[in-house]
């Protein structure tokens, strides 16, 4: 192996290393574990940035645990909510606006049966 190798080898190792460490701090988040619903024990960030409602209608019980805007750190959800309880969708679109530009998530599938478009 030529010098020139090893010297390229170990700095690109270097910059890697250096790389992962500056980026250490902010993987290294205070995590909790708790159970899914199949009953497996999951550790997650103790108090996330950004979270994904898997059913829209969730919002409600992230509501009485983020009063100021439940909606602050939903970055996708899915449009059940606003297809099905759509009363409930506009009192809170009138309160959080912003809400609505919230990536929608849609099922393939509705819930009469019929594919979506």
């Amino acid at each position: 192996m030529g010098l020139h190798k090893l010297s390229r080898g170990l700095c690109l190792a270097t910059a890697a290393s250096a790389f992962l460490s500056a980026q250490a701090p902010s993987a290294i988040a205070e995590t909790i574990t708790v159970t899914d619903i199949a009953g497996r024990n999951v550790e997650v960030e103790k108090n996330p940035d950004a979270i994904v409602l898997g059913e829209g209608r969730m919002i409600y019980s992230l509501a009485l645990l983020d009063r100021d805007d439940p909606f602050e750190r939903v970055v996708g959800w899915k449009d059940d909510m606003i297809l099905y309880d759509p009363d409930a969708w506009r009192a809170y679109e009138a309160k959080f606006p912003e809400a609505a530009k919230i990536a929608r998530l849609a099922a393939p599938i509705r819930m009469n049966g019929t594919s979506r478009p």
